[in-house]
């Protein structure tokens, strides 16, 4: 079982993250009528807003993230991202919850996406999935790489509808590294029936000072 790399400061965010997520997901799919039940909530939150912007700022560290990142060995379970990142970080309130790994020489990420990513009704928004995708893929040129990347540009083709609640299946392997410049294809399918959902492809950049 993998654990995270320690950071300088324990980190109990995840725990707050899933909790706002849920009530995400619990108000884009309900109807809110009752003026009492409203104010209770809207009350609430800001109580807890008000308790939570009493902290500490953040002290993360950047060489620690970056470190997590690194850290991935074949074998391990699931592949460790900055903990604020929205595709796949685990204190991002508004994250997606993409659970990446490595298998061989590719990347390969499952993510479901709820009721607070539709877009029509019963269907992901495309938004969401391009975040997904490009937090992903940026994960994958930092460990495939070996280094620190960042995206130039994404090209990606949405090749059919990704229901909510239906796991998404996304594998990222790299095709071409010259100097500092990485280039990456991905390829998504859904889990029923394996139906190619999105396919393309990415240029990464390792910065200078990197």
């Amino acid at each position: 079982m993998t654990t995270a790399p320690t950071l300088s400061v324990p980190d109990h965010r995840p725990d707050v993250a899933a909790a706002i997520r849920a009530l995400s997901h619990a108000l884009a799919r309900k109807q809110v009528c009752d003026p009492d039940l409203t104010r209770r909530v809207v009350e609430q939150l800001r109580r807890t807003t008000d308790e939570l912007l009493a902290l500490a700022d953040d002290q993360r560290e950047l060489d620690a993230e970056l470190e997590r990142m690194l850290s991935y060995k074949d074998g391990d379970d699931q592949m460790f991202a900055s903990s604020s990142c929205p595709a796949t970080g685990s204190a991002n309130p508004f994250g997606l919850g993409a659970r990446v790994r490595r298998e061989g020489g590719n990347v390969v990420a499952t993510v479901i996406f709820g009721p607070a990513s539709s877009g029509l009704p019963g269907i992901t928004h495309g938004g969401h999935l391009c975040t997904v995708i490009d937090g992903v893929m940026g994960l994958a040129a930092v460990n495939l790489t070996g280094g620190p990347a960042v995206t130039v540009n994404l090209s990606i083709n949405f090749l059919a509808p990704v229901p909510l609640g239906e796991e998404l299946h996304l594998t990222v392997s790299l095709s071409e590294s010259s100097g500092r410049k990485h280039t990456l294809e991905f390829l998504g399918v859904l889990s029923t029936g394996g139906q190619p959902a999105v396919r393309g492809s990415g240029l990464f950049l390792r910065p200078r000072e990197a």
